[in-house]
């Protein structure tokens, strides 16, 4: 009896292995809840080394490590000799070998100016005005599990509205689409899409040709930023920050196919119309402070109300609208012309889970001419990636990069990439 016990739990021991490996071998992509998490990991790093008091001009960058390579691999697929079947088996030997590979490009620019301090029942309020933006790009590189009847979901998130409302409830499987097929004229021959509505949206994409092979899942996002900054101090122990800015966004998602990338369609077409929202959004920091700890928790990027929106022509953002939550504690060690801090904490956003976000680290910083002059090193980790980040602050100049190695062969579905960021800061 114990023997036939045994080989029962090793049996349902194997099944249940089986299905989670299963489950996660096939488990979709997401391609904008990872951009999600990858850029609130990237804003983290960033104010960790947050603007001051100051007049001030940034600029910076981020992508990874084999990023120029799959760009100039991918331009060379429509230039294969041989027609568009040799094309197409280009592509499909370019998508298997970059699958589960993400591509990450992120730029910033920024620049403020402070408005005069000034003091509110024992409050001591600095306020600045700031303007700021980022563009983002995310490629993850994936086996798709392809089903005709989702064929709405390798049509850009550009596409006319009035198309896709129409195409939303098409019968993909009956007559059937078939393997790279045109959605579009499909959605003309069978579905009721008016062909002079149709014709801009034509020939740009496709079902892929080979269901078995990786597709790329692009997502694309653009945010600005512009409004007041005002940090605040209460007697010795308590500081923080209230911001009130007017936050634009504007995003785009595509699935990419094989058909596609050998040049028989669009891998970047977002449409016409932009689905830009503009939001009246606030930050609030809390904040308490000793001689040696600090600790703070931050609600970010707080929706108050929506200022303008394009959705009529071009649909809601993908992104949507939640706070980032942040929480952080740090502990701060002075010997002369040295410091050292020790940091660790957390962000959290709708779409991954609160302690995925999770970050500790070191900084190691020297300082003369009354910390005119700095030169920092930081060490952090994180839930992907080790961080290796030196930074000079030359009084008006601070110039700083960071090197990101993977510390996990997989999330996601995918390989964590080698991350390059660049930051270059004027301050007068």
């Amino acid at each position: 009896m114990r023997t036939i016990k045994n080989r029962l739990k090793r049996s349902v021991g194997l099944l249940l292995v089986t299905a989670l490996t299963t489950s996660s071998a096939f488990a979709e992509y997401d391609v904008i809840e990872r951009y999600t998490f990858l850029e609130d990991k990237f804003k983290t790093h960033d104010s960790l080394n947050a603007v001051g008091h100051d007049f001030y001009l940034e600029l910076g960058g981020l992508f990874n490590k084999n990023l120029f390579d799959v760009i100039d691999e991918g331009e060379e697929i429509d230039k294969t000799a041989g027609g568009s079947a040799a094309k197409i088996t280009a592509a499909q030997a370019f998508l298997r070998k970059y699958d589960k590979t993400e591509q990450n490009v992120r730029a910033k620019v920024g620049f403020g100016f402070p408005l005069p301090s000034f003091t509110i029942q024992g409050v001591k309020l600095k306020p600045n005005f700031r303007v700021g933006a980022t563009f983002g790009v995310l490629m993850g590189i994936r086996t798709k599990n392809a089903d005709v009847n989702a064929a709405l979901e390798y049509v850009s998130s550009g596409l006319d509205p009035a198309i896709r409302d129409l195409l939303k409830v098409c019968n993909f499987s009956v007559p059937g689409i078939a393997n790279g097929g045109d959605i579009i004229q499909y959605g003309v021959d069978n579905c009721g899409v008016p062909a002079v509505t149709a014709a801009p949206f034509l020939n740009k994409f496709f079902f892929p040709d080979d269901t078995t092979v990786p597709v790329i899942y692009n997502y694309v996002k653009g945010e600005g930023k512009a409004g007041f900054y005002i940090d605040y101090t209460y007697e010795d122990n308590w500081y923080g920050s209230f911001n009130l800015y007017g936050m634009g966004r504007a995003d785009a998602k595509v699935i990419v196919t094989d058909t596609a990338l050998a040049g028989q369609g669009e891998i970047a077409e977002f449409g016409d119309e932009l689905n830009t929202t503009v939001t009246l959004s606030t930050d609030l920091k809390f904040g308490y402070k000793n001689k040696d700890l600090k600790a703070f928790l931050a609600l970010e990027e707080v929706k108050l109300a929506t200022m303008s929106d394009n959705k009529e022509k071009a649909g809601e953002t993908l992104y949507g609208n939640d706070m980032l939550i942040r929480l952080q504690g740090e502990y701060i060690y002075n010997l002369g012309n040295f410091r050292l801090n020790v940091f660790g904490g957390l962000h959290h956003r709708g779409g991954y889970s609160f302690g995925k976000g999770y970050y500790l680290g070191t900084d190691l910083l020297a300082h003369v001419w009354e910390e005119r002059l700095k030169w920092r090193v930081r060490g952090m980790i994180d839930n992907e990636h080790i961080t290796f980040s030196p930074m000079m602050d030359l009084w008006f100049l601070n110039l700083e990069y960071a090197l990101k190695l993977p510390i996990q062969s997989e999330v996601d579905g995918v390989k964590p990439s080698t991350l390059h960021v660049v930051n270059l800061r004027l301050e007068f």
